[in-house]
């Protein structure tokens, strides 16, 4: 799939299907993601939240494929900080 991008004031707005089969929805900023974005995995895992540099990033929330929850903070791809877990 082609990505379809449109302009927002933080960069790039787009809605691509990456090779490993995930889909990402939000900002780009020079090709990496960056601003708020979700971002919905193959095996049908989501995050929804900030990226920064291609990572996650800021505040997000985590669903996991069980009904698991995670929300709180984010720090390169990492849980940091304050966060909570449903279960």
């Amino acid at each position: 799939m082609v990505p379809s991008m449109r302009k927002s004031s933080a960069g790039s707005f787009t809605e691509m299907r990456l090779p490993n089969g995930s889909i990402y929805k939000g900002n780009l900023v020079d090709g990496k993601y960056d601003g708020r974005g979700i971002l919905i995995y193959a095996n049908k895992e989501r995050y929804e939240g900030e990226f920064k540099n291609g990572m996650k990033h800021g505040k997000g929330k985590y669903y996991y494929i069980k009904g698991e929850l995670y929300i709180g903070d984010w720090i390169e791809n990492k849980k940091q900080g304050k966060g909570l877990y449903f279960y």
